[in-house]
């Protein structure tokens, strides 16, 4: 009976978030399009993660782990419909039902608030970088300031930061599996950084 109700309430629980990033969503649209919107949605789960995640909690990493599960399930289902399918898009799908998997083991091990804290934290340039560039009145040097930022931050987080911990994992964790689902997503990681910097020089 216990353990139904555990479940029940592991259910439940994210499934609070995902409604309340679908209200969010139709208040971000009084004043942004859709695309803008879901960038805003993205951001504020990214500042979410960063702030509940800055000084490890147990506490507070319950309720980062339960938002991100929320917003993972409500990002997936934004992009099934309103995204066109491709290679991109299922790796995407990889990520996030990857980070549901990895932020549910024990964090002792698998640095699920670590990740979360550093992941977001590297994505919260491109959010601004994104909101810039689809501005109505675009502004170039703005554009290009946030770019520079979101490419060093990136490259900085995605590559030692991230493959530090995931280095860690594997040489601590009880159990490989759940650290090498992760593997994937960290060399999408390298090759997003190596991207940018060839966007930049192309320019």
């Amino acid at each position: 009976m216990n353990y139904n109700i555990s479940f029940i309430k592991k259910i439940i629980v994210p499934a609070r978030y995902y409604i309340m990033f679908n209200i969010i969503e139709k208040i971000y649209r009084q004043k942004w399009n859709r695309s803008q919107s879901r960038n805003f949605i993205c951001l504020t789960h990214a500042v979410c993660s960063v702030i509940l995640n800055f000084n490890y909690n147990l506490y507070l990493y319950e309720y980062s782990k339960n938002i991100s599960m929320g917003y993972f399930i409500y990002d997936i289902i934004f992009a099934l419909r309103y995204d066109k399918f491709n290679l991109t898009q299922l790796f995407y799908h990889y990520h996030h039902l990857t980070s549901i998997y990895i932020i549910n083991q024990n964090p002792k091990y698998y640095f699920g608030d670590k990740i979360l804290f550093w992941a977001e934290l590297s994505n919260i340039p491109s959010y601004l970088v994104y909101y810039h560039l689809h501005k109505e009145v675009v502004n170039k040097n703005t554009v290009a300031f946030w770019k520079n930022i979101q490419k060093y931050v990136y490259a900085f987080i995605r590559i030692p930061i991230l493959g530090n911990l995931f280095y860690k994992s594997l040489k601590i964790a009880p159990r490989k599996t759940p650290t090498l689902t992760t593997m994937p997503v960290y060399l999408l990681g390298i090759f997003w950084t190596f991207k940018l910097f060839k966007q930049s020089k192309n320019k």
